[in-house]
């Protein structure tokens, strides 16, 4: 992905938005052509490409997922906030003054006061949205497209151990279907191996004893079931 595509060889890459390599690093097909109204500026980082050539993406501060199909780009998805988070305001987001590497003293008082962020991180499965936005700690929302609910993942409520949280929410890197791989980097298992005392026993327990921090890499995937009382 690019938004300077002026330097491409390749006149397919020069006239699209949106860029398919093969693990080679080879061109194999573009999405989006540059007069394609309306253009978001992707940020490459944050973007859920799907096997058929489908992309979803958020822009930053952004409440809205985008959907690239068939060369079109239409809104696929709206966050309509109904929790007892706060979220900015369209003049707040135009009033944000960021540094050279992406830090806002603004956000960050924003942060404070309970206030949460859109910053792109979405993966879209067969039934489900998911989003982290970001805030004083990070909120992890799923939304199930089959009943219409969404469930926030409490980060104190999810284990009295908060390493072991983070083994399977904050390094999610992809999903199939509905099944979600993380892959947690060497920092955060070396945590959790020092509290693995703390953990409930269980197969991920018993594993986890018998591995070293140079075992690496290390795959967890795992499913989320929204409970059915979810309002």
């Amino acid at each position: 992905m690019s938004l300077n595509n002026t330097g491409y060889s390749i006149p397919e890459m020069r006239e699209n938005c949106v860029h398919f390599l093969d693990s080679n690093c080879r061109f194999v097909s573009a999405q989006v052509p540059l007069e394609t109204p309306p253009v978001v500026p992707i940020l490459g980082l944050y973007v859920d490409c799907h096997e058929e050539g489908t992309v979803f993406y958020q822009p930053v501060l952004s409440e809205v997922i985008y959907c690239i199909k068939n060369k079109e780009v239409y809104p696929y998805y709206t966050y309509h906030n109904r929790s007892d988070y706060k979220m900015l305001s369209g003049k707040e987001k135009e009033t944000l003054v960021f540094d050279g590497y992406g830090r806002s003293k603004d956000l960050s008082e924003k942060w404070k006061r309970d206030y949460i962020v859109p910053w792109g991180n979405i993966l879209v499965t067969d039934n489900y949205v998911y989003n982290i936005f970001q805030g004083k700690e990070d909120v992890h929302l799923f939304y199930d497209k089959k009943t219409g609910k969404s469930i926030v993942f409490d980060w104190d409520k999810l284990s009295k151990e908060g390493n072991f949280s983070t083994l399977f929410l904050n390094h999610i890197h992809c999903a199939k279907g509905d099944v979600f791989y993380s892959v947690p980097s060497s920092y955060w298992l070396h945590k959790v191996l020092n509290s693995i005392d703390n953990m409930p026993d269980g197969k991920l327990k018993k594993y986890l004893q018998n591995m070293e921090i140079d075992d690496n890499p290390f795959i967890l995937s795992f499913k989320i079931k929204i409970p059915e009382d979810t309002e």
